[in-house]
């Protein structure tokens, strides 16, 4: 994926573990692929406060990669 640009296209789901109230602090962003299929990926992408408790997810991400932002990609999973 390095040297190519995806933009979000589509979110299954978000989830919120958060009472609501603003958090303080760092939120750390892990994104965990689910598959890569010629343009596109499948993600799911966990955000977690400073404490690493879980804040928030959003489920079954799926991104295009942009015209012109690198080589194509081959399917993988």
């Amino acid at each position: 994926f390095l040297g190519r640009q995806f933009l979000p296209t589509k979110i299954g789901a978000y989830i919120s573990h958060s009472s609501g109230e603003p958090i303080e602090g760092p939120i750390r962003c892990e994104l965990r692929g689910r598959a890569i299929r010629n343009e596109r990926t499948i993600s799911d992408i966990f955000f977690f406060d400073a404490r690493r408790d879980l804040v928030a997810k959003m489920d079954t991400v799926e991104m295009h990669r942009l015209p012109g932002s690198g080589p194509g990609m081959s399917e993988v999973g």
